[in-house]
């Protein structure tokens, strides 16, 4: 059965992030805010990973993602403004202590505006990828 960890984004968060890509600032290079998910699961196990997008205030194009566990680990950018619902993520085997952590940070470009949003992430044991 997947595992489910949430956290949702607060209005603040969202329009902190809004002013901060809006503005000719060092969002382009520099995270100003981040959001962490930890999933504690088996040991030595592949998880497939997705993301859920809001269907709102969730449009940019190279938001990024680091999703890694002690054995592995891997970054990139994800576009947010072709994606809702559930998104695949890509898979990943957890070490010894079964741990994979997800961080998506609001790195992105700065015009047109573009929004981040961070809702929930979903671990599903031996799913697509694995």
């Amino acid at each position: 059965m997947p595992g489910v960890m949430s956290r949702m984004v607060s209005r603040s968060w969202r329009r902190a992030w809004r002013r901060r890509c809006g503005q000719a600032t060092a969002c382009l290079t520099t995270a100003d805010s981040t959001a962490t998910w930890t999933f504690h699961g088996s040991a030595s196990t592949c998880y497939s990973v997705s993301a859920f997008i809001p269907d709102n205030f969730a449009d940019n194009p190279q938001a990024h993602h680091a999703i890694g566990s002690t054995l592995e680990g891997f970054g990139f950018t994800f576009d947010q403004a072709t994606a809702t619902g559930w998104s695949s993520l890509g898979a990943l085997t957890t070490g010894s202590y079964g741990v994979i952590t997800v961080t998506l940070n609001d790195i992105g470009p700065t015009t047109p505006v573009s929004y981040t949003a961070a809702d929930a992430m979903q671990f599903a044991q031996g799913g697509p990828g694995c």
